[in-house]
């Protein structure tokens, strides 16, 4: 026991010290959008679409997104994205139906807007295909632009994240300043994080959603993103060419799959391409959820990651969540003969400071976050109390509910069937 508590707290100080670690190299690597991004501050676009002078040097853009319902904001979203495009760029919207909700909010952007290049369309009925990846695929038939971005409903892109990815998808073959040459870019995707914005409600499950996206996944996934071209990409939001997503076959491939994203990441890396993570991050509108709500929200990313092997799950586990390690070992402190419980309060205490750092230093350095911590305790909770069961429970699970759409996975994450309002097919 004695041995099991001082090894318990050397992981767990040594976790943190990694994780503040990540923190600052990404806050060294990364830049938030500065001081007038939406949410603390800003001025949104001009309604309307971009000034054609800050588009006239660019491609055009074919931005697609993926619509299943009708959440909070969502036309507000739309609309903020339209005026983020240029005049010149196209915005197609992509739905099952028209008895789904989004159908009346697309078609009203649609309509609030004849003077711009909106088209909706509707992809039919899923079946078993994956239900983000099939409206994809029905818009890509539709898009008029060599240059394609792609983002879910729920992000709030501003024109540098646009100019960001242009930049990324335009410089291939440019000298780079080890004097090679930049490489074929598969796609440039951004890091997502949560942000609300000044004086809007709270709610304990965003917040848990909120904490487990900024400060787990995506400083981690990040990380990784800097040690070289990865093989995989992150779907909030990205964008490729023509070309690229050619030389894969499309989307029709990656409709049949849970792990979308890493799915398309590694095709892209196995036709020789590179993906690269983009400069400054994505904000996302935060969920509004009960913790009841939360917890599920979390649990289905988690469950996509176990989709990806059980080895990657217990990996995420171990070293994103160091003050449940230190909170393992401050119970074994009262337990175990010869260390009083004094050094295990002290090891938890060392941990909570560090932890509290690397959380300051994201919010501060790379989301741009104001007041910085404001997920704080929702991470504190989920980290020590709420991970250690969410984990052992996708380590066992092999369903996903996704916007209404319950999916069963097959090995490799690949989709066995799918049950909406009339069972499964």
């Amino acid at each position: 026991m004695l041995v099991a508590f001082w090894a318990l707290a050397a992981v767990a100080l040594v976790l943190a010290l990694l994780q503040l670690g990540v923190a600052l190299r990404l806050g060294s690597r990364l830049e938030p959008l500065g001081a007038g991004h939406p949410g603390e501050g800003a001025v949104s676009p001009p309604e309307g679409g971009g000034d054609a002078a800050v588009h006239a040097d660019r491609p055009r853009i074919s931005a697609l997104v993926p619509l299943r319902g009708a959440p909070a904001g969502l036309e507000d979203r739309l609309r903020r994205l339209l005026s983020a495009l240029g005049r010149d760029d196209q915005l197609v919207l992509a739905t099952e139906t028209e008895d789904d909700p989004a159908y009346a909010v697309a078609t009203a952007v649609e309509a609030a807007h004849p003077d711009r290049d909106v088209e909706v369309v509707l992809s039919g009925p899923a079946g078993v295909r994956m239900g983000k990846q099939h409206n994809l695929s029905a818009a890509l038939n539709r898009a008029r632009h060599d240059l394609l971005a792609f983002m879910d409903d729920d992000v709030l892109i501003e024109r540098a994240n646009l100019e960001d990815g242009v930049a990324a998808l335009t410089r291939v073959g440019e000298p780079t300043p080890d004097g090679t040459s930049a490489p074929a870019v598969g796609a440039a995707f951004a890091l997502p994080f949560y942000g609300a914005d000044a004086g809007s409600g709270r709610s304990l499950g965003g917040d848990v959603v909120a904490a487990y996206t900024n400060h787990g996944f995506a400083p981690n996934m990040a990380s990784i993103a800097l040690q070289g071209p990865p093989r995989f990409i992150i779907g909030g939001y990205w964008m490729t060419t023509r070309e690229a997503l050619g030389a894969i076959g499309g989307l029709e491939p990656f409709t049949a799959t849970v792990s979308d994203d890493a799915a398309i990441g590694r095709a892209f890396a196995e036709t020789g391409r590179s993906n690269v993570m983009l400069g400054r991050p994505v904000r996302l509108e935060p969920e509004r959820l009960d913790l009841r709500g939360g917890v599920r929200h979390v649990l289905k990313w988690l469950t996509l990651l176990r989709a990806e092997g059980l080895g990657v799950l217990i990996l995420c586990y171990l070293t994103w969540h160091p003050l449940a390690t230190a909170l393992l070992a401050a119970l074994l402190s009262w337990l175990a003969q010869g260390v009083s419980g004094r050094a295990g309060l002290s090891v938890l205490a060392a941990v909570l400071a560090l932890r509290a750092l690397a959380v300051l230093v994201l919010d501060t350095r790379v989301y741009g976050l104001r007041p910085p911590g404001r997920y704080l305790p929702a991470q504190l909770f989920y980290e020590a109390l709420l991970a250690p069961w969410l984990f052992l429970v996708a380590a066992f699970r092999r369903e996903v509910v996704w916007r209404g759409r319950r999916y069963r996975l097959a090995a490799g994450g690949r989709l066995e069937a799918a049950q909406g309002d009339r069972g499964y097919v």
